[in-house]
């Protein structure tokens, strides 16, 4: 997804709560990959853990450009992330 959710949001009008998403579902949701807040949180909730994995562009000096893969394996979600490094001109 690609909105603000609290409660990983801090903002105070945010698009939707991530209770509101698991019980309006008509699935089960074990994971959900979030991209609006362009960097590094977690939070569980009933089973569910929803994360944002940071930003492909430094848009902090705290948080380094980067991509996660996420691996779904035997019921395990496992995150890792992947620094990217700047490209460098020949």
């Amino acid at each position: 997804m690609h909105q603000s959710v609290a409660p990983l949001t801090g903002n105070p009008n945010p698009d939707c709560h991530l209770q509101e998403i698991l019980e309006e579902s008509t699935i089960s949701i074990d994971g959900l990959a979030l991209g609006h807040l362009h960097t590094n949180a977690e939070k569980k909730l009933n089973g569910c853990s929803a994360f944002c994995g940071g930003a492909t562009e430094r848009l902090t000096s705290d948080l380094e450009p980067s991509v996660e893969t996420i691996t779904v394996e035997k019921g395990e979600i496992r995150r890792e992330r992947h620094v990217l490094q700047p490209h460098s001109s020949p």
